[in-house]
């Protein structure tokens, strides 16, 4: 514990929470001046917690449902909630990562 607590004073570790979990990036996301919610989901440095992606998902669903079919942002909104299902179904097929050396 006090080596971890140690690389989280010295900035050498670090955890910022998001709509999916977390993100352990110590540097300034570059993803997020894109304002893409979809960005997260397969960097390297994202902490993804399978209920908050479920959360966001049904989230989503409400929002498509919402917009009118004949619209671009129904489709962009759309191919979004797409994804996000993609990648929920490929976490559930993954087996479980061995923890990382500290």
């Amino acid at each position: 514990i006090d080596e971890i607590m140690r690389r989280f004073r010295n900035g050498e570790m670090a955890y910022k929470e998001t709509m999916f979990g977390g993100c352990v990036s110590t540097r300034p996301c570059r993803h997020l001046a894109l304002r893409s919610m979809t960005a997260c989901i397969d960097c390297e440095n994202a902490v993804i917690k399978l209920s908050k992606l479920r959360r966001v998902i049904a989230a989503q669903e409400q929002l498509v449902k919402s917009i009118e079919q004949d619209t671009v942002e129904y489709i962009a909104e759309k191919k979004d909630l797409e994804y996000l299902k993609e990648a929920l179904m490929r976490f559930e097929n993954e087996p479980e990562p061995k923890p990382k050396p500290i």
